[in-house]
C-alpha cells in the first residue's frame, strides 16, 4: 500500500475530530464547572497528551507542501537529460506484494 502526505492527513483529521467530539468541557477536577471574572461560568476544554499530539502532528503536517517541487524538478532534469531509469523489477514486486495483502 502507497502512503502519501494526503493518506496521512486524512487520518490525522479523522483522529482529530474524533477527539473533538470526545473531549470533555469539564475541569480536571471533574466538577464540570469552570469559573470566570466575578463567579461567571466559564468553559473550558482539556485535550488529553494523544490529542495534544494529534494536534502538533496536524499543524506540522499543514505546513508540508502537497507536492515537493524540488524532487519534481529533479525528475524532470533527469527525464529530459534521459537519465532517468525505471526501476520495472521494483514496480512489479511492489505491485505483486500489493495484491497479496
Amino acid at each position: 500500500m502507497l502512503i502519501t502526505n494526503r493518506n496521512v492527513h486524512d487520518l490525522l483529521r479523522s483522529y482529530a475530530q474524533r477527539a473533538e467530539r470526545l473531549a470533555p468541557s469539564t475541569r480536571p477536577d471533574g466538577s464540570g464547572k469552570a469559573e470566570g471574572a466575578k463567579g461567571q461560568r466559564a468553559d473550558a476544554v482539556v485535550l488529553s497528551p494523544e490529542a495534544q499530539e494529534v494536534q502538533r502532528a496536524l499543524s506540522v503536517l499543514k505546513e508540508t507542501p502537497e507536492v515537493r517541487q524540488e524532487l519534481v524538478a529533479e525528475l524532470r532534469r533527469r527525464i529530459a537529460e534521459g537519465t532517468y531509469e525505471v526501476d520495472v523489477e521494483g514496480i512489479a514486486e511492489l505491485l505483486l506484494s500489493d495484491e497479496e495483502e
